[in-house]
């Protein structure tokens, strides 16, 4: 899986307006490698990037990356499922589950 993110804002302290970040799965191996621009990275070190710019896995955080697998459950929903998703990001869900 490859993916391009927009670090024109320099929120990750990389020298680089583009992150190219690769994840492959070797089967032979069961081994995974992650690749930053081209370069190998460990997991841990691409994560501590990641969280040095604000984003994070930890529910708490000011950015939310959406797990892999929850895309297509959240389009197949359709709109309540979207607005279900949105609520549970900006904290009214746990706000409503209080009241």
């Amino acid at each position: 899986m490859e993916v391009t993110l927009d670090n024109t804002e320099r929120k990750i302290p990389v020298e680089s307006d583009d992150l190219i970040v690769k994840k492959s799965y070797n089967t032979s191996t069961d081994r995974e490698d992650y690749h930053l621009n081209g370069k190998h990275i460990k997991e841990k070190e691409l994560f501590n990037l990641f969280e040095s710019g604000g984003f994070s896995l930890n529910s708490n955080s000011q950015f939310q990356i959406i797990q892999q697998g929850q895309v297509a459950n959240l389009v197949s929903r359709g709109e309540s499922g979207f607005l279900e998703m949105l609520k549970e990001v900006t904290g009214t869900q746990a706000f409503d589950d209080r009241m």
